[in-house]
């Protein structure tokens, strides 16, 4: 979901980055699994780019998300997004502290998706903690 609208480029390198969007708006809808690489796991996301949203904080999120609707994460392209170095995404918590962010390098996004979409990791275990390095970078 982008909510920071100052750098579109910045947004077509993002969605370049995750494998460009599809007609119907998603990127990684057409993944072959026999060309997954398990340690960068790709993203398969519906795109959100509407500047409704510009501004939109984490904690704001699951209030958007319609209830019994299973949404694994929403991960916000925000200003961090253009300006740091790896396209960090913030994702936020849906189900164990609604509204909690953590950020990450867009590279590990699909994996933190796939992770807790099988019950693999909780979504804490994704939470920069100061002076731990996240497993990421282990």
């Amino acid at each position: 979901m982008r909510t920071s609208f100052d750098d579109g480029d910045g947004w077509h390198a993002q969605l370049d980055e995750l494998g460009g969007a599809d007609e119907d708006g998603w990127v990684g809808a057409d993944l072959d699994p026999d060309e997954i690489d398990v340690d960068h796991y790709p993203l398969g996301a519906l795109v959100v780019d509407d500047r409704h949203f510009e501004g939109l904080l984490p904690g704001q999120v699951p209030a958007l998300v319609p209830p019994g609707e299973h949404t694994t994460l929403v991960a916000l392209a925000d200003a961090r997004t253009f300006a740091e170095p790896g396209r960090p995404l913030t994702v936020v918590d849906l189900y164990d502290t609604p509204g909690q962010p953590a950020v990450l390098p867009c590279r590990m996004v699909g994996s933190m998706a796939c992770n807790l979409e099988i019950g693999n990791m909780d979504f804490h275990e994704f939470v920069a903690e100061e002076g731990m390095e996240p497993w990421w970078e282990g």
